[in-house]
């Protein structure tokens, strides 16, 4: 895979591929950055994670009753 950012000068960009894309099929696609942003500008969304306390206060952890079988 091959990904690339540029700022474009002029319309024309020449592309070079890897030696493994000659003789296969190649996908281009070309937009803008705003394009996206525009398309989904929830992109990034924030999250807001809920929590649970559990206290452990006093507690013991016993190996042997954890690998009983």
């Amino acid at each position: 895979m091959v990904k690339t950012s540029f700022t474009a000068h002029n319309q024309q960009f020449l592309l070079h591929l890897p030696k493994s894309f000659v003789g296969k099929r190649v996908e281009i696609l070309a937009y803008t950055q705003e394009e996206i942003l525009k398309e989904n500008p929830d992109a990034n969304p924030s999250f807001n994670f809920n929590t649970m306390k559990v206290s452990t206060k006093g507690f013991k952890f016993n190996r042997e009753e954890a690998n009983e079988r």
